[in-house]
């Protein structure tokens, strides 16, 4: 067993600053760059693609491959307490990004998650100044303390932690391609005003048939729930407007739960459920659990 050390990373890395671009900067084609900002919205621990470009001014800063940068202004100190490996070389860093450069031992990509996840985050956001902006530098960063084990056990976390980004990144990618394909059967698998839907299944023909609502069904309205008589634990989940349909965050005791249950209207397996305000039109099937699909905003309307 090897006991993890401690260090401040001005110790065991040297710093440098990005240089200015702005996205009044960016081409169709170009030099890759990495803007701050993108840190938020785009990229993960190991930066390995590039996908916004410029034409490179005089004394810009490339990377050599294996640099980690942090965000050096961002909305909150949070925001900006996180850092990213840039693996390829010839990738130009914008303006705004601290850049450090570990040591020969210490990983790059172990320093990366330790600043976004461990407790160097902390300290780091601690450091961050400013109020509707906050900036964090080079000469904060220097502070840093760091616990670290041998190398060999650092690139052994990096490699795990590296293989659950790729699989995420993969999931990711698979759950967007569904919803693009859902999107496509939802306008495709519904008949339009010819009568017809454009994709069927094979086997099935015929013009579909138009009804009113209130004759596929009983129409009722539940009874309205407030907010005041809701609570942020409790035994039955609670639906608010806003989580309709997802997951909830209010909830109401079981006594509660069954008095309403038999003073009014409730949804039996199989009935479906529509917001009638806020989000109006939302749909869900009641599959049967113990919970108050109501708002505390607004009814909703119950079709048996």
């Amino acid at each position: 067993m090897f006991a993890w050390e401690q260090c401040k990373l001005g110790d065991v890395a040297n710093f440098s600053k990005g240089t200015g671009y702005s996205k009044s900067d960016l081409k169709g084609t170009g030099s890759p760059i990495i803007l701050y900002g993108r840190l938020y919205t785009k990229y993960e621990t190991i930066i390995q693609n590039v996908d916004t470009f410029v034409v490179p001014k005089s004394g810009s800063v490339f990377s050599k491959g294996g640099e980690v940068i942090v965000p050096g202004s961002g909305e909150t100190a949070e925001d900006i307490s996180i850092a990213s490996v840039v693996e390829p070389a010839g990738i130009l860093l914008g303006g705004d990004l601290n850049i450090i450069y570990p040591n020969s031992y210490l990983d790059p990509t172990f320093l990366a998650i330790t600043i976004s996840n461990g407790k160097p985050h902390f300290d780091m956001a601690r450091r961050a100044q400013g109020k509707s902006i906050v900036h964090l530098h080079n000469a904060d960063l220097k502070h840093i303390l760091l616990k670290t084990p041998n190398l060999s056990e650092q690139k052994r976390i990096s490699k795990i932690f590296g293989y659950l980004d790729q699989t995420i990144t993969l999931h990711e990618e698979k759950k967007r391609q569904l919803e693009r394909l859902k999107r496509a059967l939802l306008q495709k698998m519904f008949a339009d005003k010819s009568g017809y839907p454009a994709v069927r299944f094979k086997g099935f023909g015929g013009n579909w048939k138009e009804r009113k609502f209130g004759e596929l069904g009983t129409i009722e309205m539940c009874k309205r729930i407030f907010k005041d008589q809701t609570t942020d634990d409790g035994e039955i989940p609670f639906y608010k407007i806003g989580t309709f349909g997802g997951r909830p965050n209010a909830y109401i005791s079981r006594e509660f739960f069954e008095r309403y249950k038999r003073l009014y209207p409730y949804p039996t397996k199989g009935d479906i459920l529509i917001s009638t305000s806020g989000s109006i039109g939302r749909v869900v099937e009641y599959t049967g659990q113990e919970a108050y699909l109501l708002t505390s905003q607004s009814n909703q309307t119950q079709v048996l």
